[in-house]
């Protein structure tokens, strides 16, 4: 018989979220401000502009970040640590939408920065099932997931600006 295998979702709320999300927030506005092209609709991201782009908001959240991982890395006593690879933030408006895709890395997070209530949720694709389902989150939270697990941003019907900020990152041994 074969036993099948859950595929690991992290999930932790950083603890000064609060204290630090309207900083975040302008510094993305004033000095990251670039689009990707959508299928109908552009999202506004940085994603495009390249690493070597100064992402003045990293600043205040690579470290954050960093501690969640640490967190997660620990409930794993086989790695060693965390090398994260790059941060992006998209922002959606209303009918912006991310569609189904993949990273090219170990593992996929996402920090949720403003997500208002009537903003949707990420989805994804049980592995397993097939079925569609939604992370469990709120706004604050870090969620870390193997990137093989095919996820989208679904469009956003309300008038409201929700953002986050992506980031890809492998575990060492």
């Amino acid at each position: 018989m074969i036993t099948p295998l859950k595929v690991p979702i992290f999930k932790k709320k950083i603890e000064d979220h609060s204290l630090y999300k309207d900083s975040i927030l302008h510094l993305i506005k004033n000095y990251s401000h670039s689009t990707i092209k959508g299928d109908t609709l552009d999202i506004i991201s940085d994603y495009d502009l390249g690493p070597e782009h100064d992402r003045k908001y990293a600043e205040l959240v690579e470290q954050r970040v960093r501690d969640c991982l640490v967190d997660f890395s620990k409930s794993n006593s086989y790695y060693s640590g965390v090398e994260l690879r790059c941060f992006f933030y998209q922002q959606y408006g209303r009918k912006q939408y991310h569609g189904w895709h993949i990273h090219d890395c170990q593992y996929s997070g996402v920090y949720y920065l403003d997500l208002p209530k009537e903003t949707p949720k990420t989805q994804y694709i049980d592995p397993l099932t097939g079925n569609m389902c939604q992370l469990d989150i709120e706004e604050g939270d870090v969620i870390a997931f193997p990137s093989f697990l095919v996820h989208q941003a679904p469009p956003n019907e309300s008038d409201i600006l929700k953002t986050i900020i992506s980031f890809n990152f492998n575990f060492l041994d």
